[in-house]
């Protein structure tokens, strides 16, 4: 599933990408998850600062990205 992330906009990838490939990583695999990140990665290339500020807001362990990634529509679009 890691391989997804390639989709997103490089300078997204460079900033966050280790992290998030290590919470993906340790998702079992779904289609909610590909859906997620699918999702993500045209909500990168649209909006990157709005991403970026949900990307910030999820922080903590990893076990806080896993929640904000599969239960608090984490790679949802925003439409602000």
């Amino acid at each position: 599933m890691t391989w997804l992330l390639r989709l997103y906009p490089r300078e997204w990838r460079r900033h966050y990408g280790a992290e998030i490939e290590e919470v993906v990583a340790s998702q079992p695999k779904s289609l909610q998850l590909v859906v997620d990140l699918l999702g993500g990665a045209v909500d990168a290339h649209l909006k990157p600062q709005a991403f970026s500020r949900r990307l910030k807001a999820a922080t903590g362990s990893p076990a806080t990205w896993v929640e904000a990634a599969t239960t608090k529509g984490f790679f949802a679009y925003d439409h602000s």
